[in-house]
């Protein structure tokens, strides 16, 4: 065996210490580190994920919501006629109405679109507005389309109105 002096024996233990920690380094706390830093990327990445996810979810439950109201107000069986005629009397309007007429519209996938226009004459702006906000805001499918509003020979705050609605409902 090889004789060493006492300097060369710490000079090599003193390698094989650096050896040793260059090769712990190397190939034990390199890789846990790299491993560490993915998993955090992942996990930030997972939960970027989950939030979008979440997001997702919130949106298809409001859009089921919106979907049973539309379905729900489709399937009314109140007719737009009657619709009119309730709301206006409620307003006490009915008896400036001059005319409802139907007019029957198309019909695609199971879903017929009927329109209807109403005439008042003599009323004034706040009953119009109450009587449209009280049709769109019913239990039915019911927009309006179409609103006409001249000055009625009666006075300076009276008009005539025609308003037409349209409406969906299921066959």
């Amino acid at each position: 065996m090889i004789q060493l002096s006492k300097r060369e024996k710490i000079m090599l233990k003193v390698l094989l210490g650096i050896l040793g920690a260059l090769a712990l380094y190397y190939l034990i706390i390199s890789p846990l580190i790299g491993m560490m830093s993915s998993m955090n990327s992942s996990y930030e990445e997972n939960i970027t994920r989950m939030q979008r996810l979440q997001h997702i979810h919130e949106q298809y439950q409001e859009i089921r919501l919106k979907r049973s109201q539309y379905e729900s107000q489709i399937n009314s069986t109140v007719g737009i006629t009657t619709l009119i005629e309730e709301t206006a009397k409620n307003l006490k309007i009915l008896g400036n109405k001059s005319y409802v007429r139907v007019i029957p519209g198309s019909t695609k996938d199971n879903y017929k679109k009927i329109s209807a226009e109403v005439k008042f004459v003599g009323v004034d702006m706040q009953s119009v507005l109450k009587f449209i906000h009280g049709m769109e805001h019913s239990n039915n499918l019911v927009r309006t389309s179409y609103m006409r509003i001249s000055e009625a020979l009666k006075g300076r705050d009276i008009y005539d109105v025609e308003i037409k609605f349209d409406s969906l409902t299921s066959q």
